[in-house]
């Protein structure tokens, strides 16, 4: 079960770092949202770095230590879907834009060539 609601005093989140003012809404970041952050950086990690490095990363972001306590929705809601699907369009775009680039240095080269 995911507990959401509006804060209702001025505190630091423990995830971002950020004050929490009256009126954000806040998630307490529990197991189950700790299993699904672990889920999440393997899943865009896994293809780069093997998983004992993966492991290390995650440990050392100390998030376990945060269980049971809230902070603000978008750092403590893990919602897979979301998450990725925002990271993988952002991949695709940039991936998009790269072989945009490499298209058109490969004109200018046959264009130089053209003209030699």
């Amino acid at each position: 079960m995911t507990v959401v609601k509006n804060a209702s005093y001025t505190k630091m989140c423990p995830f971002s770092k950020r004050l929490i003012k009256p009126t954000n809404l806040i998630c307490l970041f529990n197991e189950k949202q700790f299993h699904k952050f672990n889920i999440f950086i393997i899943k865009i990690l896994n293809n780069i770095i093997p998983i004992e490095l993966i492991n290390i990363i995650i440990n050392m972001t100390k998030y376990e230590n945060f269980i049971g306590k809230f902070g603000h929705f978008k750092f403590v809601q893990w919602n897979i879907n979301y998450k990725i699907k925002k990271y993988i369009n952002k991949q695709i775009i940039s991936d998009i834009e790269i072989e945009q680039e490499q298209k058109e240095e490969e004109e200018q080269e046959e264009e130089e060539e053209e003209e030699q």
